[in-house]
Formats: structure tokens, sequence, C-alpha cells
């Protein structure tokens, strides 16, 4: 490192050096006491002055100065200096007046420099800045490799400036020397980050790509943060040491720390324009509702007239201005109010919002004196919100909530948990189900919720309601509450928890709660996706952030977005008495705020609150003002004469008529707004959906409000109830129990718990019975075997991710596979209507170590569609991917072997195999040259075995093998598998191999497995007979995984015969519970048999004795067929309602099973358990079936649950392709039968309502 002398500038220099002082960039050094003139190093060429040039005459601006070549500094001179110890200071010009350069160079000591503290960083923090005499630099000794799943790990450190400090005005740059080892890290980067209190709050990116090389094992890169000039003094500086998704581990040297100025244009605009204060949005003037239906029946008088109020306002055509953390976070201007927004109009924001950040300390701090006071985070930031009450404006609270198992494993600080840091982000965890009552989380996340309370109450004792906003953008994959990370039941239950208990537990009842959903949205269905229900939510609104705006807003397609999903939200909210917004929106360029200059569009505010003010939504808000360069959303005042490019146009959407600002608010709670009846409501805490159940388990429901019988209904995927379980009553609190015997009835299967009251569904969860999760292999992502067949268990291991427009829907299918039963069926809709490039994928989260890999393998077939194809993996918190456009311009199949190191980092690191916290597949647009308008394609590709794979291991050489099994066949008892595997030479080698076991239920003892003959039906080891698989043969295949995760069968066997019950004799009556698979019966024809007897009006029966001539009753299995005697033994007749499921018996009293055409010639289907078909059918003949509700085959057109329309010809089966309606319209229905719309089909537009526009 190059060194230089520390100086001390005396008052003679300072003189000396203002003949430069116009001449921008020129730099003169003054020299330390008792060093020669002569040892002056300058250099100005636009002077003509030379190195060590002395004795001459330097002449700018007719001003002479002269000095003597071995001129001493004087000891005179010495009272004189401006002392500015153990640091160089320079004399720098800019366009502005001259400011001193402050270096700290480090020659002899650290200067004042130590650790500043840490955020999100978890490495040492004792005694790890240090001076270092050999590098004669400041030492630092981190540790980022427990934070490399991290974006943001910062290491601070800090300069305080005792007695006089540092007045930071004309500074603008600071820059430094950052030397490394890059042979102590793998991954990541570095931002430079610099704050001073009221002051810069900056980071930049540090560019270790051109780091010049020190030689030594070093390198060395310059970090240089330039920001905005601030007229401060500043106590101290703070250095953050950011590091971004990386594993270094060592020393790390900081030199040459230097603020200076440099030239920059102003980037600030004068104020011009005068806020005009408008008159009281009165509550006189509005015609409020007198009475409205609430979450909370008991909330407080003020919360229901805030409530009225708005929906009042929304009915007007005015629109309320919000701002998050408008009252305690600025971008710039620390002198003027508290307010951004106020510096520009002379109002707060008229929506006012907080995070629950500030309660943790991460968006709000105490002073020491409000520490000794006792005074908390969560009571400041209520006064802070109170007080912004007092101005008018309405209070929103979201919440940012932490990881709770990253606070879990923290130290306890005071006893009590430690919820600081940002961690939403930090997916991992299956947090929703563990904070659910009974999961190991709950304590720590009731405590959290404590800290929301304890907020609340201080307001609800001021009288402020809140619109509370938890768990937001709830359809992305970006929080751990997110749809990656919970199904959608799973997350409705925990909203419904979280109101429960914050309403009927803390007793807040100045709450009203908001559902935001990421915007925007295909139809209704999708918004309501993860709807919690009428009874939990106030306010349905959107989060919908608009990324680069056009100068235009008519022309903008944001605009024209923002129109569509406000209407669709708003019919929504319409549709059920509610009342809606735009909960959280904002620009982004390049994924950060608003740019400091340079935006395209102006008057963006006053064009999104022109299209709200169509609608009835009462209110917007935009994102808060975190600094001045990169994280604001709001004009701002740098000044009290200057500010953001964008006041003045600011001002004048503050003077609109239909703006309103906290000024304009009205006291709405001087009216008296009525409380509707209560919400009748449940919902089950416990199991949590998509819970696999092995064993028994107590259901249990919070009930409230209904006099009705609580009872949980246990169905399969297909909605027939198998089992009710009633529910008893303990203080509000229901459960049931799902035993032994139950599990043991109902066998493998998928399905739903419904919590009933009488017959009101209130609540239900998803649930998968008896199957355990395929055990995982560590390099395989997804072979799709472990799903039963069932898409919705696929659902559940994989989410999708969408753009405007855009829309995705994975299946398994077993057509289109590489190996094994089944692939994914990749459907996928993209356009550029809504956006400037469409794009849809589905992510598969995975906790991976892919080390001694070097390429993921991947089958594929695409669909000659040529768009964009996107592989993506995820490692410390950096996308990695490959794009292959090419490959889908093909339809041929092939496996492909992607090097880990073609996949390119987004950030520009390097994959790190060992950490692989993802693997997506995304398609993207790609427009034609030649395309004019939207470009849409809707299409299919398909995707098997995808694994981690070494490209250049060998494989094990299978020898002999016996898999044979063992165990009683009949229902209820468990078969083994008995296998033994030796290699080439003879060795046993079973224990050593990964093995897996697929077992089938099979109708012959020879067949092999293929899409008609067979059933899988268990992934386990061992296998538990189920009812299902009476008089079916099973067998069993076992595989084993080779070095590269691809599965290879060794051997398999089949059961003897076919499976029986355990015992013969007389099963219980059709009064009694019975399941789908209660058809159980004596497989000995002599057991039961059937006579037939003359009635009295002379027609005939058929009665079922035993041999003895003992009635029998119920279901009874004779001569392989199925009857169903009545309390007297006689066999019943045409339908007949079983548990709620209908059954068929001929005239002869024989269980009919297949087609069905009934006397009224309507057609139905009886599944091979007897029971009526319901939903989709696909039949023997490969077509597919829709049965009604009532069994009923739909012919002619049908729309579906989802919206999507299908059409049935007059047999009933499925069309796909073109078809012609009976009034001559042509429509096209892709290969799912689902009609398109919208889009151009074989160079054909059809229009949204699907029809042909000739």
């Amino acid at each position: 490192m190059n060194k230089k002398k520390i100086l001390k500038l005396t008052a003679a220099a300072m003189a000396m050096t203002t003949v430069g002082s116009l001449n921008q960039g020129r730099i003169v050094k003054a020299v330390e006491n008792n060093v020669q003139l002569s040892e002056l190093d300058v250099k100005d060429e636009s002077l003509g002055i030379n190195d060590k040039e002395t004795g001459e005459d330097l002449t700018e601006n007719n001003e002479k100065i002269s000095y003597e070549e071995n001129a001493i500094v004087s000891e005179e001179q010495k009272g004189d200096e401006l002392e500015k110890s153990n640091f160089e200071i320079e004399t720098q010009t800019s366009t502005g007046s001259a400011v001193e350069s402050v270096t700290w160079s480090f020659d002899n000591s650290n200067e004042g420099w130590n650790f500043g503290g840490a955020y999100s960083y978890n490495g040492p923090q004792d005694n790890v800045v240090n001076f270092d005499e050999e590098k004669q630099g400041l030492r630092l000794d981190v540790d980022y490799s427990k934070n490399v799943g991290d974006s943001w790990s910062e290491f601070k450190i800090e300069k305080k400036f005792e007695g006089e400090k540092l007045k930071l005005n004309g500074y603008n740059v600071l820059t430094y020397d950052f030397i490394y080892d890059p042979n102590c890290m793998t991954t990541g980067t570095f931002k430079a980050k610099l704050f001073i209190t009221d002051g810069p709050n900056k980071d930049v990116a540090i560019d270790l790509s051109n780091a010049e090389d020190l030689g030594n094992g070093l390198k060395k890169a310059q970090a240089v943060v330039e920001f905005n000039n601030a007229d401060i003094e500043a106590d101290s500086i703070i250095l953050g040491l950011v590091g971004s998704n990386t594993d270094y581990k060592g020393s790390i040297y900081i030199d040459n720390i230097k603020l200076s100025q440099a030239a920059q244009e102003d980037p600030y605009v004068e104020k011009t324009v005068e806020p005009v204060k408008q008159g009281l949005v009165e509550v006189d003037s509005l015609e409020m509702p007198s009475e409205v239906k609430l979450v909370d029946n008991e909330a407080t008088q003020a919360t229901a007239d805030l409530y009225a109020y708005l929906k009042a306002l929304g009915k007007t055509d005015k629109v309320i201005y919000g701002h998050q953390n408008d009252t305690h976070h600025k971008a710039l201007y620390k002198q003027g109010t508290n307010s951004d927004t106020k510096d520009v109009t002379g109002s707060i924001a008229g929506i006012i919002g907080m995070d629950t950040l500030s309660f943790t300390g991460d968006e709000l701090e105490l002073t020491d004196e409000e520490k000794k006071e006792g005074l908390t985070l969560p009571k400041k930031a209520a006064q802070i919100d109170a007080q912004a009450a007092k101005e008018g404006a309405i209070i929103t609270l979201s919440s940012h909530m932490p990881n709770f198992e990253i606070v879990k494993n923290k130290e306890l600080v005071d006893g009590k948990y430690d919820y600081s840091g940002y961690s939403p982000n930090k997916t991992s965890g299956n947090i929703v189900s563990r904070i659910m009552p009974g999961g190991d989380l709950n304590e720590v996340y009731t405590g959290y919720l404590d800290l929301i309370a304890e907020y609340a109450d201080e307001l609800q004792k001021e009288n402020v309601p809140v619109l509370f906003r938890p768990f937001h953008e709830n359809n992305g994959s970006w929080f751990w509450w997110g749809g990656a990370f919970c199904d959608a039941q799973s997350y409705k239950n925990l909203f419904a928890y979280t109101v429960d208990y914050l309403r009927n537990t803390k007793n807040i009842h100045n709450f009203l709660y908001v559902y935001s959903p990421n915007g925007p949205f295909e139809n209704d269905k999708e918004y309501l996706s993860r709807y919690p229900g009428d009874e939990y939510i106030d306010i349905l609104a959107f989060d919908m952030y608009h990324d680069d705006p056009m100068a235009e807003a008519s022309k903008d397609p944001w605009m024209e977005s923002l129109k569509e999903t406000i209407n669709l939200v708003q019919g929504i909210a319409d549709s059920k008495g509610k009342l809606s917004a735009v909960s959280e929106t904002g620009i982004r360029i390049n994924g950060g705020g608003m740019p400091e200059t340079g935006n395209p569009n102006k008057t963006w505010f006053k064009d999104v609150s022109d299209i709200i003010s169509k609608s009835d939504m009462p209110y917007y808000m935009v994102w808060a003002n975190f600094n001045n360069t990169d994280n604001f959303f709001a004009p701002f005042m740098a000044n009290d004469k200057k500010g953001h490019e964008m006041i003045n146009e600011f001002i004048d959407y503050y003077n609109d008529k239909n703006t309103v600002f906290a000024d304009r608010i009205d006291d709405y709670a001087s009216v008296d707004t009525q409380i509707s009846d209560k919400y009748a409501y449940g919902y089950i805490m416990t199991p949590i959906s998509n819970d696999r159940i092995l064993e028994p388990v107590t259901i249990k429901a919070a009930v409230r409000n209904t006099e009705g019988k609580v009872t949980f209904d246990i169905k399969n995927k297909d909605g027939q109830v198998i089992k009710t379980i009633e529910a008893t009553d303990n203080n509000g609190i229901f459960s049931g129990d799902i035993t032994e015997d139950i599990l043991n009835e109902l066998g493998q299967v998928s399905g739903t718990i419904e919590l009933k009251s009488d017959n009101t569904v209130l609540n239900y969860i998803n649930a998968v019975f008896n199957i355990k999760e395929a055990e995982k292999q560590p390099r395989v992502v997804d072979d799709f075997e472990s799903y039963m067949g069932d898409s919705s268990l696929l659902s559940g291991a994989w989410s999708t991710n969408k753009g405007p427009g855009c829309s995705v829907n994975p299946k398994l299918s077993d057509k289109n596979k590489y190996t094994g039963d089944y692939g994914v069926a990749f459907s996928y809709k993209i356009s550029t209507e809504k956006t400037s490039e469409g794009y849809a994928g589905i992510i598969k989260s995975l906790e991976a170590d892919w080390t001694g890999c070097d390429a993921l393998q991947i089958w594929a077939k695409p669909d000659g569609k040529g768009q964009k194809l996107v592989i993506q993996l995820t490692s410390n918190g950096e996308d990695f991917e490959i794009r292959l456009p090419e490959f889908t311009k093909t339809t041929e199949p092939q496996l492909l072997k992607l090097q880990f190191s073609d996949f390119i980092g987004k950030k520009g690191g390097k994959l790190d195999p060992s950490n692989i916290t993802s693997m997506a597949i995304y398609c993207n647009t790609i427009v034609p040259e030649d395309n004019e308008g939207s470009w849409n394609v809707d299409s299919t590709m398909y995707f098997d075995d995808i694994k981690a794979i070494n490209t250049s291991e060998s494989e094990t050489e299978i020898g002999n093998v016996s898999v044979n099994i063992s165990g009683i066949q009949k229902v209820g008892y468990t078969l083994t598998p008995i296998v033994k595997v030796e290699d080439k030479e003879g060795n046993e080698i079973t224990t050593s191999l990964n093995l897996k076991y697929y077992w089938y239920q099979m109708d012959n003892d020879k067949d092999e497995v293929n899409d008609t003959n067979s059933v899988l039906i268990g992934t386990d080891k061992n296998y538990k007979i189920a009812r299902s698989d009476y008089n079916k043969y099973i067998k069993l295949v076992v595989k084993y995984v080779d070095n590269n995760g691809e599965e290879k069968e060794i051997s398999h066997d089949y059961t003897k015969s076919k499976i029986t019950f355990k015992s013969s004799g007389s099963h219980s009556s059709s009064n009694n519970s019975s399941s789908e698979n209660d058809l159980s019966g004596d497989s000995n024809s002599n057991s039961v048999i059937t006579e037939v007897i003359t009635n009295e009006d002379g027609t005939s029966s058929i009665k079922l004795v035993d041999a003895n001539g003992k009635v029998m009753t119920g279901w009874q299995f004779i001569d392989n067929k199925w009857y169903l005697g009545d309390e007297n033994g006689i066999a019943k007749t045409d339908w007949q309602q079983v548990n709620g499921k209908w059954y068929y018996l001929e005239n002869d009293g024989k269980m009919k099973t297949g087609w069905l055409k009934d006397k009224d010639g309507t057609w139905y289907h009886l599944q091979a358990n007897g029971a009526m078909q319901i939903g989709w059918l696909k039949d023997s003949d490969g077509k597919w079936y829709y049965l009604k509700e009532n069994g009923a085959m739909s012919i002619g057109w049908l729309r579906d649950t989802n919206g999507t329309w299908y059409y049935l010809n007059n047999s009933g089966a499925m069309q796909t392709g073109w078809i012609k309606d009976a009034d001559g319209t042509w429509y096209y229905l892709n290969q799912s039968g689902a009609m398109l719309s919208n889009t151009i089909v074989d160079g054909y537009v059809l229009n949204k309502d699907g029809a042909w526009v000739k």
C-alpha cells in the first residue's frame, strides 16, 4: 500500500490554496510542521505547474503568490493551525465553494475508527477491528459464512467525533480502498454503505471485477459512495460493509477513507407552486351509511364511524393520498417538519402507514432518555400515530413479521424473544404450520402478536382506529407466508387465528382488517384464492407497483391494468358489501424506488388518483421514504427552497379539489354508526392444511356465534364423505379424534377435513392420510412419482409465479414422461397484453447440498413455440439461470444435462452447489419481429426426472437380486419386503443402496404395470393393506437410485393370491357409519346366500340370509356381487343413499357399476365401489366426461368452478380442437378441453368470448 504523510494545514498554507479555487479539481497540499515546502507535490496541467515546482510565480486572476524555496513553517504559524488530528486535509474545489477533503490513511493507528455494530450478521463481534501495522490499514476480521443466505449482512465501523463535530456541508463523495483476499470467499458480493445521522444514508455495490492485484494474494477495489450535500454537523460516521450472499471469512483491510467534494449537477428544483388548502370533506356532505357489518362486532365507535366514512367518501370523486412512515422517516431534509409530505404541501398524508418493524427497532429507535423512562417501541410508535391522527390522518399498520424460527434460535434479551432484524424473506422452516396452536413456534408468535396488541391498545385509549394489514402479498413467494410455503387453507386459517387472538384474547377492538394480495389478477378466483373469508376481512385491497412508467399515462399499459384490477377487486368487494382500496403502490425503477431525476411521468400521483376516483375505492398508499437516492416513493424537500424534481407537480396534485390529505379529513367520529349482527365462523387450528396424517390425531377448531351441531367430515379427493366425526365443545374449542380404526378405514388417500355446523361448512383443510412423504433423495428435485397420481399433492410441492395476464397450471401427466408412471405437464399462457415481457413459472423449494455434482439433469419435451425457456436455481439468495429459446423451437423430447458452470447469476455471483434453496422452470415471451399488437402463447411442455448429477461418476453393477413380499395377505395386515442385492462379485450391497419401493394394486398377478391395469397405492417400504385392495393382487416393484439420482428397477414380486378379509360374517347395516371403501364382506360365497321370496302383492324380492337362515343386513358380498340388505334382510333396489353417497341397486339387488342410463334417459356413472361419480371422469376409452353435483352426465357448454369453459358433445365426451356451435360460431378448445379466448390460434383471432372473429 502506498502511504501518504499525515499533514496539518496551516493558516498560511490555507491562504495559498485559494490560488486555484476557481479551477475545478485543483488540489494543493500543505506541509506538516517543519517539512520544507519543496517536498510539496503539485501538479496541475491546466496551469502549467510541474511536480516539485518551487520559487516560481503562480498567477491567476491577477493575483501573485510567491514563496521561498526553503521556507520553514514558523513557530508563530503553529498557533494559527486548523487542527485535524490524525487525518490529512486537502482543499478541493467544485462548481461550488472550496471544501476541505478529509482523509484517514491509517499510517500509525486506527485513527479513532472502531467496530460500530452489526445488522443481520452472525460473525464474531469482539476485537474485530484493529490497526494492522504490517499492512498499514484498518483490519476487519469478518465471518459472513453464517449469513451466506442473506442479501444484506452488515458489519459496521464507526468514527466518533469527540468535541468538535464534523461539518458535512459541501461533501458529496466518500471513497476508500477495499482490500480483500479472494481465496476467503466462494460466492457473493459486497456493498459499501455510508450512514450519518440526519444526513446521508446511501449504499452502493463495490465492483470487484476490476480489482487491482496487489501481488501478495490480496486484491484492491475502490468503494465510491456519492451522496447529496447535507448542511449538518455530524457526531459520527458509520461505514457499513454489507455482505450480499457471501461466505467471506477472513480479514478485509480498509484504507484511505476520504470525504471530498466532486462536481455535481444540482438534482433539485425550486419550489415554484404554492400549496392551496382545500376544504374539509365534511361528514355532513357525504351519504354516510347508518349501519356497517364488521369483523369485530364489538369494534369501538370510532372504528365503525371510520369504516362508514371511508365507504361514503369512496362514493365520491375524492381520493385520500397515503404514504408509509410519513411522520417518522424522511428522505433528506431533517431541518424541516417531521414529514416529507408536510414539507412539500403543508399537510401530512391522509393515510399514514406504520409497520411492525418499528416495534422491534428496525424502523424506530428509543433514545437513552426514553429507555430510562420505560417507554417501549410499540408505545412510541403509538404516540407517533396518535399525533398524526390529531392532524387528521388515518392510520394503517402493515406487518413484515420475522421468521419465527430465527427468532426462537436467538438468545433471549432480558428474558424476552428478540424479534429484531429483517427476516420475512427467510422462507425456510415451514413457519405457518409451526406458529399455529400446538406448534413449537406458537409461543414465539403470540409474543409478537402481544407487541401488536400493546401498540393497538395505546391507540385504542386515544380513540384511534387502525387499518391492520398483515400477511400482505400472500400470493407471491417472497415472504414465508407466500404461496410457495403454505397452501391456501393454511394461510386462511393463520389469518383467522391472528384475528381471533387479537380480538378475543387481547381485546383489541380498534382494528379494521385488510386483505391485500399482489396484483394484477386474472379473475375473481385468483384474487379470492387465499381470501380468509368475510368473517375476517373488512377491506379487500391489493398491492401493485408500477415498474418503469411511461411518459404518457394514457399509453401506459400499467395504468390500464390498474383500472382493470380496481374494477375486479371492487366488484368482489361490492358483492360482499365490503370496502375496497389500493393498499400499496408506487413507482419503481430498476427494482428500486422513484428515481432522483429523470422521472418520465411527473404527474404520476394525479394520474393514479384520477383512475381511483372513478371507482368506489377511497384511498391508495405509496411506500416509504428511507433515503433520497434509491429508496423513496414520494417527492421531498432538500432544503427550504428546493426539492425533488416532482415537487411542483405534487403540489398541483395536492391543490386538486379531489385530492384528500390529512388536513381535509373531517371528524368522522362525530357520527353514530351502528354495527350489525356478528358473523358466525369457525376455523381448524390443528392439524394444519396439507399435513400428512399417519397416526391418530385430535382435530381442534375454534367455532364462534353458532348454535348448530359441530362435526368434522372427512372427504376424499372426489368430495365424497368417508367419515363423519362428532365434535365435543370446550369453551368454543371443538375437538374430534381421528383414531387408529378410522385411519385403517381410510387407507391411503388424500382429501379434506371439513368443519361443519349442522349442514353449513365453516372451514376446511386439505389432508393426506396414511401416505408418508417420499424419502427425500438429496440429489433429486422431483421424479413426480410420490404424488400417487394426485395433482393436488403436486400443487402443494410446486408453487407458481406469473406476470400480468399470464398463467401456469402444472398437472401430473401419465402420457408424457421419461421414467416411472408420471411426469409433469407445464401448461402455460404468456402474453404481452399487460406487460412488456410475459412470464409464467413453477418453483419448488429445496434445502439441497449438491456437493460433488456438476450438472442438473432434466427430461423435457418442448412445444415448438420458440419461447424463452428458463431453468433457474437459487443458491445463497441469488438466482442462477440457463435460457433455452432454441430448444423450445423443437418438439422432440431430450434428456438435458445442464452444467452448473453455465448457469449465470443475476448478481454476477457463482453458483454454490452446496446450498440450493429452490429450482424453477419459467417460460417468457419472445415476440416475433413482425408481430403487431400483443403476443399470446397458450401451450404445454412436459418435464420429468429433475435431479443433480455428476457427469463423471461410474455406476454400481448389480448382480443377483431377490425380492419377496412377506406378511398375511388380508385387509388390515402389513406387507413387508424382503430384499437382497449382490454386486457382480457376489458381495451383498443391499444396505448400501438407496432403495425405493412402489406398491401397485393389480387385477391379475402377472400383469405389467401400465396406465390401464394398475394403481399406485404406496411408496413406503411397508404397505398396510386397505379395504379397497379387496379381491385384488398387490405387486411390489423395487428400484434403486443410481449415482446420478436416476431410478432403476431391480426386481418385483406379487402377492400369492387376491387379498381377502380377516374373517367372514355379517357386516354393519347401512344405518351405521361406512365409507367409500366400506363395501367389505365375505369372499366365501357360501357364507351368505340369496333367496327369492314372494311379496303379498305378488311381486318378488331378494332376501339375504346366511347358511343357517339368519337374516343378513347392510352390505353383503355374494358371488362376487354386492347387495344391500334392509333391516329385514330384503335386498334394496333402485337409488339408495348410504352415508352421503348414492348407489344404484338393480332389480335383482345387485349393485351397479359403470355407466347407467336412468329411466328418464339421464346417464350416470357408478365407480368400481358403486358410489355415484361426480365431477370429471376419465373413462376406460380415454375420454373425459363431467358428472354434475346430482351425478347426471353433462352435455353442451360447461363452465367449471375455475371459470373455464368446456364443451361436451351429445355423448358427453369432452371436445378438443375446433368446434362449431349450434349458432354457427367457431370456438377453439385446447388439449385440456379449455376454451381459449383473447388469442390467436392457427392464424385465427378469438375474441374475449372465445368466438372466432371473421
